[in-house]
């Protein structure tokens, strides 16, 4: 019976491995971490070899504190609103993006602001602690749905419809605040998480340079046709437009009037094409 139990237990958690995507996952990894350094903490166990501190010979001894610091949060609150808030931008930016590039999006602010925070140590005199939690990361996914739909609505229970700026600044504003004074250095990482994401959502927007990689589906190999090539190749395209045309009618019209004042045709549209584009 008890057999069972757990193989029963291990078919179900790889049914939601498989069905989750790539916010759910991220998700239960930082639940999944906190427990552990939880428990190190119990047993008085040292984990601050994760943790990114402020003085560049820190960084030069522990290179992986650039990534790891991400994934310490020591108390539950950052823990739950940073998960809260991962939920429901991440389920968002999924509408509009792939899962490879929410992937980028918050490993890039990470590093980009754990670099910064250093720097700004280095050249001043302000005071600092050390950087943990996916704080940074989560800021440059927020800049980067801002900068691609700056005037969509998000419904709110109790509060009703706020625009999504709004929550942005609400959220950088707290943020910053938490840390003035006592972590000056972390206010201008959270600085930088937000202009890495506004600068890869311009670049994916115009298609620039190595960025490609992360916007565009690989290219399966052709197989050798030998009737009319030209015109399945000439149809294939004119498809594409087609498709891409659509996409863009649609995001100028959320720009406009809101996600909500979508049809259902036009939602089911959208969602087929993030689930096709993040295969």
């Amino acid at each position: 019976m008890e057999y069972q139990s757990k193989t029963l237990m291990l078919k179900t958690i790889k049914i939601y491995y498989k069905q989750s995507n790539a916010v759910d996952k991220i998700i239960v990894l930082l639940i999944l971490v906190f427990l552990v350094l939880l428990i190190l903490q119990v047993a008085q166990v040292d984990y601050s070899f994760l943790r990114l501190y402020p003085e560049a010979k820190s960084l030069l001894k522990k290179p992986w504190t650039l990534l790891s610091y991400a994934g310490v949060h020591e108390h539950f609150i950052p823990l739950f609103t940073n998960c809260l808030i991962l939920y429901y931008f991440g389920q968002l930016f999924l509408d509009f993006f792939k899962e490879k590039q929410l992937i980028l999006y918050l490993l890039l602010s990470v590093v980009v602001g754990g670099l910064v925070y250093v720097l700004v140590y280095s050249v001043s005199a302000a005071k600092a602690t050390y950087l943990s939690g996916l704080t940074v990361g989560i800021t440059g996914l927020m800049a980067g749905m801002l900068t691609k739909i700056p005037s969509y609505n998000i419904n709110l229970r109790f509060i009703g419809a706020v625009r999504i700026w709004f929550i942005f600044a609400i959220w950088l504003l707290l943020a910053g605040l938490i840390n003035l004074g006592t972590n000056t250095p972390a206010v201008a990482s959270l600085l930088a998480g937000a202009l890495t994401g506004f600068v890869l959502t311009r670049f994916f927007n115009e298609g620039k340079g190595l960025l490609r990689m992360f916007d565009t589906p690989a290219k399966k190999t052709p197989l050798k046709v030998y009737k009319n090539p030209n015109q399945k190749t000439k149809l294939s395209h004119r498809s594409q437009k087609n498709i891409q045309d659509e996409i863009d009618r649609i995001l100028d019209k959320i720009n406009k009037t809101g996600y909500d004042s979508l049809t259902a045709e036009e939602k089911q549209f959208l969602f087929n094409q993030s689930k096709t584009n993040g295969n």
